[in-house]
């Protein structure tokens, strides 16, 4: 299959994968790992997934998919690992990339997953997010200050990114009580704990993100501008994704009012029609129009 796939002749069609997929799961399911392998652009990882999308959203769980999905969310890579199959971080067995690149099906599962948010993988995921910082590669780069060349190991797995969004809006917060559930189970395996205590903080951390402030902060009633009304002229609160959560409290009257403050002075602003892009009134539509939106439209 993957030869076929390769072959320049080849025409890989959406019902053609379809069929594979229906009429031989196991072998679609080793021709994603063998294609993973290497890189993947991300129109052909979409046209390859769709299949298995499919699948797992029209029907109960179809056990081979079932299991290679807990395998893929768990994969891990290094070099030090590269002649293993497997290994073992605590009391848990983890599957061995055989590449870098193939850390990425661990990122295609959750793709698989949001289709059917099944909670009989929240005990996978935990354990993927646990062991996520454990795959690392290799980076040289020159010292500036000695002018020698240097090794340091970075992350690269980078399944947080979008752990995050599919338990807020795939999973959603329901599942948070089973969570807490399996954390008290949780005594005597330390990963495990570690990763459940890691979902529970992804449903509000994940992606790019500001030190402060964030959902606690607001659950917690801090003043997002707690100095004086001249001191928030240069302070910013970027988090207007939050103004669509309805599970946090409202945000303290100053701070309402200074946001509104802040989004009508941009609206009446020059800046705008001179460099809508770079400038602070544009900053600022961009920081508070949307809490504007929820507390004075």
């Amino acid at each position: 299959m993957f030869t076929w796939a390769s072959s320049q002749n080849s025409k890989v069609e959406e019902d053609r994968l379809s069929f594979w997929t229906n009429h031989d799961t196991r072998a679609y399911l080793d021709f994603v790992e063998e294609l993973f392998v290497e890189p993947v652009s991300d129109g052909w990882c979409t046209q390859i997934i769709t299949p298995l999308k499919t699948i797992w959203s029209a029907s109960s769980p179809v056990p081979i998919i079932d299991s290679r999905l807990r395998s893929w969310l768990k994969l891990v890579w290094r070099h030090d690992l590269q002649s293993l199959s497997q290994f073992t971080h605590g009391k848990h067995s983890l599957p061995v990339a055989r590449s870098q690149y193939q850390l990425v099906l661990s990122n295609v599962t959750l793709a698989v997953l949001a289709e059917n948010p099944l909670t009989t993988f929240l005990p996978d995921l935990a354990i993927a997010s646990a062991t996520d910082k454990l795959s690392r590669q290799q980076q040289r780069f020159t010292d500036p200050a000695a002018q020698k060349e240097k090794t340091q190991d970075f992350p690269c797995k980078d399944l947080h990114n979008n752990l995050g969004p599919v338990l807020r809006w795939r999973f959603t917060e329901q599942i948070k009580r089973k969570l807490e559930a399996l954390l008290r189970e949780t005594d005597q395996d330390p990963v495990l704990a570690k990763g459940v205590n890691d979902l529970l903080t992804s449903f509000d951390l994940f992606g790019w993100r500001w030190g402060s402030p964030n959902p606690q902060s607001l659950r917690d009633r801090q003043l997002l501008f707690p100095g004086t009304r001249e001191e928030s002229r240069n302070r910013f609160a970027h988090i207007p994704e939050l103004a669509a959560r309805d599970d946090l409290p409202d945000i303290a009257a100053e701070d309402e009012a200074i946001m509104a403050e802040k989004v009508e002075d941009a609206f009446s602003s020059p800046q705008l029609r001179n460099d809508v892009w770079y400038s602070s009134a544009a900053m600022d539509l961009d920081h508070y129009l949307a809490w504007f939106a929820k507390y004075r439209a």
